[in-house]
């Protein structure tokens, strides 16, 4: 069960291995011997426990910003 980074594994997912058939994937940058891949924690708990650690993701990210201009920056990477 995914805990945190629900997003993350699907977008994974659904992107698929090697050139997606974008110009310009920043994810795999058209590279066809690309794998997804993303760092996995593994951590064995309770209902309790999971619950708790799916709260404090969605709330961490409610607390986060965005630095925008760096974002929108053509010569940062990705």
């Amino acid at each position: 069960m995914v805990l945190a980074g629900n997003h993350t594994a699907q977008a994974l997912n659904a992107h698929g291995a090697g050139d997606c058939g974008h110009e310009s994937c920043g994810v795999c940058r058209n590279d066809p011997s690309w794998t997804p891949a993303a760092r996995c924690e593994v951590v064995v708990c309770d209902k309790d426990a999971a619950r708790r650690i799916n709260i404090v993701d969605n709330r961490a990210a409610d607390l986060g910003t965005y630095d925008f201009e760096a974002l929108a920056d053509p010569r940062r990477p990705g």
